[in-house]
């Protein structure tokens, strides 16, 4: 019984350093893309939609987004930047990848259909990206993303709040 629990702990040592010894930095091209973004907002009490153009410029490492979000209550805009730490493959032989980052966000919102809240909101976030992405071919991507973010409220006053966007893109890497 030692011996299997030996062997357990060695094969968990051996695949873990497996993992992580293939993590680089900055492992997306490092060209120019541009792309599309889709989103939905599950962790709030407001669910609302949003569409973002994505970017990545050459030897940046930061991914940017600039985003239109809307429900029935608001419409905004923002702008995010994010790092990617972890960029690594999950099954290389297929182009899909892992990442894992962290960024910044600021939003606007404008709210002013049908409500008596009709003044500017805004928001400075701190980010944190997790996703899976499939290159297809060497210069088409699509993702899948998950984005917790916590940051702070700015209106009468200030106030705390975070949620969770999902978001599914596509980029193409020039």
């Amino acid at each position: 019984m030692k011996r299997l629990g030996l062997v357990l702990v060695l094969a968990a040592i051996i695949a873990t350093g497996t993992v992580f010894a293939d993590i680089r930095f900055y492992n997306h091209h490092d060209g120019f893309a541009f792309g599309a973004q889709f989103s939905g907002n599950f962790a709030t009490n407001e669910f609302g939609l949003g569409a973002a153009l994505s970017l990545k410029l050459p030897g940046v490492p930061v991914f940017w987004a600039v985003d239109y979000a809307f429900s029935d209550l608001y419409y905004g805009i923002g702008l995010s930047g994010d790092f990617y730490f972890i960029d690594t493959p999950l099954l290389r032989t297929l182009g899909l990848y892992w990442y894992f980052g962290a960024g910044l966000g600021g939003f606007v919102w404008l709210y002013d259909r049908d409500t008596e809240d009709n003044y500017l909101r805004g928001a400075v976030t701190g980010r944190v990206p997790v996703g899976v992405c499939w290159h297809l071919l060497s210069l088409f991507e699509v993702y899948l993303q998950v984005v917790p973010q916590a940051g702070v409220l700015i209106h009468d006053g200030t106030e705390f709040f975070w949620d969770a966007p999902v978001n599914l893109g596509v980029r193409i890497w020039l």
